[in-house]
């Protein structure tokens, strides 16, 4: 049986110490791809102090603490965030989404606009992903799992983090994947994709079966984006990145008229990270000139 809804999600709400303005809607936070809601850190905070807006930041069915499920693909994630929005009493909303987030929150304002006030897709298109690339994303993530599976129990959080890296990296497939991460590691951070069991041993944050099932079927994986989104939407992206963003601008364009790209000069795809400062003005700055 599917599972659907009811929906339990785990969640941050984040609100200023100087009071929340209920005028203001709120700002929603949507992890990227084997993310949790943790890989947003103190941003959602210090968003919530700036600007006296209500905050959320939850994860995803079938990852980090929320409910897991046995189906994914972008669609669900999109009614989810709906649902997650009713479950808040939430009508309207400011969406924030990373890659897989991104998706969610770009195909969320083209089904329901009248339900996003505007949305910040952090490098991510518009267009369907290929074929190609998912390929390649079900190849990391396999090899992902492999790797946690081998961290020794006696190893602490560092050491596994570390493990893992150094495990995914030696791997023959890796140079085919390459452009994904570079060689400090800035695009892979597994702070938010190891969870430690009760055992001691590790695990990965994700329902990894789902999740691998889900991307070797791709042609239900997410359909071909349609409608027209007339608001703000923000199109971050990083000129290093493998997304090539900036590339997919007449399509960003076709379906939201009002759309900004904003390129982050030597940053990767993790740019909240990369440039967590410019990242954080960009939002600063839209959000304070629109108070609706």
């Amino acid at each position: 049986m599917n599972k659907l809804f009811p929906l339990n999600f785990s969640y941050h709400t984040f609100e200023s110490a100087d009071g929340t303005d209920g005028s203001l809607n709120p700002v929603i936070f949507l992890h990227g791809f084997w993310a949790t809601k943790e890989m947003w850190e103190d941003i959602p905070q210090i968003i919530a102090d700036k600007t006296k807006r209500k905050t959320y930041a939850y994860d995803a069915r079938n990852f980090g603490g929320s409910d897991y499920g046995n189906i994914m693909n972008s669609e669900i994630n999109i009614d989810d965030l709906f649902y997650f929005m009713d479950t808040m009493n939430v009508s309207k909303a400011i969406i924030v989404g990373h890659s897989m987030g991104g998706i969610t929150a770009c195909r969320a304002a083209l089904k329901k606009p009248e339900r996003v006030e505007m949305f910040f897709s952090e490098d991510m298109y518009v267009k369907k992903l290929t074929e190609k690339f998912v390929d390649l994303l079900a190849c990391a993530t396999d090899m992902l799992i492999r790797a946690v599976k081998s961290i020794p129990d006696s190893m602490n959080e560092i050491e596994a983090r570390k493990f893992v890296f150094t495990q995914l990296f030696s791997q023959a497939q890796i140079k085919d994947l390459s452009v994904h991460f570079d060689e400090k590691g800035s695009n892979f951070h597994t702070d938010y994709v190891l969870k430690r069991k009760p055992d001691g041993s590790y695990d990965v944050s994700f329902n990894k079966d789902v999740i691998l099932k889900a991307l070797k079927n791709y042609d239900t994986l997410m359909p071909d984006p349609s409608g027209v989104f007339s608001g703000p939407a923000y199109f971050l992206y990083g000129n290093r990145s493998f997304m090539n963003v900036e590339a997919d601008e007449e399509n960003i364009k076709k379906h939201f008229p009002s759309a900004e790209l904003i390129k982050f000069e030597g940053v990767s795809h993790n740019i909240h990270i990369e440039d967590r400062e410019k990242f954080l003005s960009i939002i600063l700055d839209r959000l304070t000139q629109r108070k609706c």
